[in-house]
């Protein structure tokens, strides 16, 4: 469980050591998977992973910053595999009050100290003194605004030769453009609080890789997969689906885009 990430959330997902309100905003952060964990979630969570868990897997210390921690289930995961995490979420529904007892559980479980720093911060307002090996974004990036400062932002936090690991959902997909228009118009930046916030503003991976590149980052890989939503029925369709060749981009569902910073 320690090693792997996917049996890491299984253990969250199936047990119930959070108190009752904690226990609420997990639930519900965690709806889709709670209702379907089945094996083609499953692959496609680890998939979703996989270069967090290389680059975690390069040296032990490496200083993570994620964005976006929401209850945090990876932020631990990281830090209980011998990485420095600093979590940040603007935590709009007390999800890192879930996140502080998923850590204080993990560290009891483990019998272990976790280097694990939990803020309710905009990145934004993040002190550019903290320098990063690792920045995570787990379906962040297109929540946060204006895209302009982010990204001097991000090359303000990450260190020479560090690494943003940005995990997305997929532009190209027209059906997934047509839910989001159906949901919520053409405004897809609007105040969240005293938030500019991003209404799922979801960006095509070349706009991604173009916003990096002019950054003056090199791009080291994007990545196109899953295509089914979470239902039960999608294990059928496993061994056909995580063989699609990436130039079908149009019937993926996310991707994954590395940037290093030179």
């Amino acid at each position: 469980m320690r090693e792997n990430i996917v049996d890491f959330l299984s253990f969250w997902l199936k047990n119930s050591f959070l108190l009752e309100e904690d226990e609420v905003y997990f639930n519900n952060y965690y709806k889709s998977f709670k209702t379907n964990f089945s094996e083609y979630i499953k692959f496609y969570y680890e998939r979703q992973s996989f270069e967090l868990k290389e680059l975690i897997a390069e040296k032990s210390h490496q200083k993570v910053l994620d964005i976006g921690c929401g209850c945090g289930v990876e932020s631990v995961w990281m830090a209980l595999n011998s990485a420095e995490v600093t979590a940040i979420d603007i935590d709009p529904e007390n999800l890192l009050s879930v996140c502080e007892k998923i850590k204080e559980i993990t560290e009891k479980q483990f019998m272990t100290k976790l280097k694990l720093d939990i803020k309710k911060i905009n990145m934004l307002d993040m002190p550019v003194e903290s320098k990063y090996d690792i920045v995570w974004m787990e379906q962040a990036f297109h929540h946060l605004e204006p895209r302009t400062q982010v990204i001097e932002k991000l090359e303000q936090l990450v260190k020479p030769g560090g690494v943003v690991l940005f995990s997305e959902t997929n532009a190209y997909n027209l059906l997934i453009q047509l839910k989001l228009l159906k949901h919520r118009g053409f405004k897809t930046v609007v105040e969240y609080g005293k938030q500019t916030w991003g209404n799922e503003r979801i960006i095509t991976a070349n706009n991604l890789k173009k916003l990096c590149m002019h950054a003056g980052w090199k791009v080291e890989g994007c990545s196109f997969y899953r295509t089914m939503p979470n239902r039960k029925w999608a294990d059928k369709f496993l061994k056909y689906d995580k063989n699609l060749p990436q130039f079908l981009k149009p019937v993926f569902t996310h991707y994954n885009l590395t940037a290093r910073k030179p």
